[in-house]
């Protein structure tokens, strides 16, 4: 199998660049310049030398199959939630669900990573190559009307699918509804078979060195506490958060050469040194 980089880079940049050409009220910012500040700098798509630099990059599959991923940034995110008081009675020897519609607050915390602005640029060419084939193989399998999620349908987002799902229950007499949440779905995946199902969609029977690579830092990556990381750059008195010229808001955590300190990665303590 063999992949035009060169030109598979600049077919997405223009797409991404569309993107931000349009007239939607809520345009996504280019996956490379997103606020958050992280071991390197936002890739902004008007910055013409950094998106040079970066391009020069990710269209050479040899430097691909050895880029240098930093850790995953990691913070818990807390958000409210409501949920119903209820009761619990026995009729009959089974239980029974008695609501009383009072709403009471709940707090769920969910652990959120952020990958660095350029790998995240890697990661995003990377499900760009996947978009077509994939889009192959679920129109051949006649179940493109089925699955909706993680693509971009005519433009179409959740709350299009459901309406259209709400529409459809509307109109019908005779229809059973199944709602099914799976904990920890992406935190079990068997990533074997998801890379023979990737090998499958690309059409190949083993992934060349360059996606292989990228495939190996999404599933088996690294990530560091950003509590942590904050409070060993404070200790060892380096700066924290760097403001780069002309950019008008921070956009660094640290300075790479700061950055050498104990953080967690994958629940154990070990020294992560992050690269230039």
């Amino acid at each position: 199998m063999t992949i035009n980089y060169k030109s598979e880079l600049d077919r997405w940049l223009k797409s991404e660049r569309d993107k931000q050409r349009s007239n939607k009220p809520f345009n996504k910012r280019f996956i490379g310049s997103r606020g958050y500040p992280h071991f390197d700098a936002p890739v902004s798509l008007n910055n013409a030398k950094a998106i040079g630099q970066l391009s020069g990059r990710l269209s050479n599959p040899s430097v691909l199959a050895r880029w240098p991923f930093y850790p995953f940034l990691t913070k818990y995110q807390r958000v409210r939630r409501y949920r119903h008081n209820h009761t619990v009675a026995t009729v009959d020897s089974s239980p029974v669900v008695h609501r009383d519609q009072k709403e009471q607050t709940h707090i769920k915390s969910r652990p959120i990573m952020v990958a660095a602005h350029q790998d995240a640029c890697v990661f995003a060419l990377f499900a760009y190559l996947l978009t077509e084939p994939y889009e192959a193989v679920i129109k051949k399998e006649r179940i493109d009307d089925n699955v909706v999620a993680y693509r971009s349908i005519h433009g179409s987002n959740n709350v299009d699918f459901a309406k259209k799902a709400f529409d459809y229950m509307q109109s019908t007499d005779e229809l059973a509804c199944l709602l099914i949440d799976i904990k920890g779905f992406f935190d079990n995946i068997n990533h074997n078979k998801l890379r023979e199902l990737v090998c499958t969609v690309l059409g190949v029977t083993t992934l060349p060195d360059e996606l292989n690579h990228v495939f190996r830092n999404i599933t088996e990556y690294r990530f560091a506490n950003e509590d942590n990381v904050i409070k060993e750059i404070k200790h060892q008195k380096k700066h924290y958060l760097i403001k780069i010229a002309g950019a008008g808001h921070y956009q660094r955590i640290c300075k790479p050469e700061d950055f050498n300190g104990v953080a967690s990665e994958n629940g154990q303590n070990s020294t992560l040194r992050v690269r230039e």
